[in-house]
């Protein structure tokens, strides 16, 4: 809460005219990160590649994983990981920021499975759930040592989106 007050130039008081608890102002900060996320991921699937738009998607992960301003913000993040362990209502909303990430990769990946795009014997949601679960490990990775170039991690998952995305001119089997 500290450090809150002193980025916020709020005394704790005015403070807590915002936001009833510690917990609120956690659950609020959490939000507005799974708001910004779910934005990225629906602006970056709108291409009409698949590959393209799941490229632009780890772009804009890789930048704000590198991002200083980001990394402070996804520290907290981590803890309420951590939190989620032992709070039922923290765990909720850590789920909700999972899941909304998860669904809307989903829905893409399902779209362009029918279009004949990803092969037929795609697990769609599993493959977004190993998605969200690349950059949160990204994530976590990050924070344990900031200084990390994710270069080498982003080729491989360039390929890797690669392989789960023919090229458009081969044929897959749709649904």
């Amino acid at each position: 809460m500290r450090d809150v007050v002193r980025e916020s130039r709020m005394s704790a008081g005015a403070l807590y005219l915002y936001f009833k608890s510690k917990d609120e102002l956690i659950e609020a900060i959490a939000e507005n990160r799974h708001i910004r996320e779910r934005q990225w991921i629906t602006s970056a699937l709108q291409h009409d590649n698949p590959g393209a738009g799941l490229q632009a998607l780890i772009r804009t992960f890789a930048e704000v994983l590198a991002s200083g301003e980001e990394q402070q913000e996804r520290r907290l993040g981590i803890q309420l990981w951590a939190e989620s362990l032992l709070d039922a209502k923290i765990r909720a909303s850590v789920l909700a920021g999972v899941d909304a990430p998860v669904d809307l990769l989903t829905v893409f990946l399902k779209r362009e499975q029918r279009q004949g795009r990803f092969p037929g014997s795609l697990n769609c949601r599993a493959a977004a759930r190993v998605l969200v679960a690349l950059y949160q490990g990204l994530l976590l990775q990050m924070a344990w040592e900031p200084g990390t170039s994710l270069k080498p991690q982003l080729k491989i998952i360039h390929a890797m989106v690669l392989a789960l995305a023919p090229a458009p001119h081969q044929k897959t089997h749709g649904c």
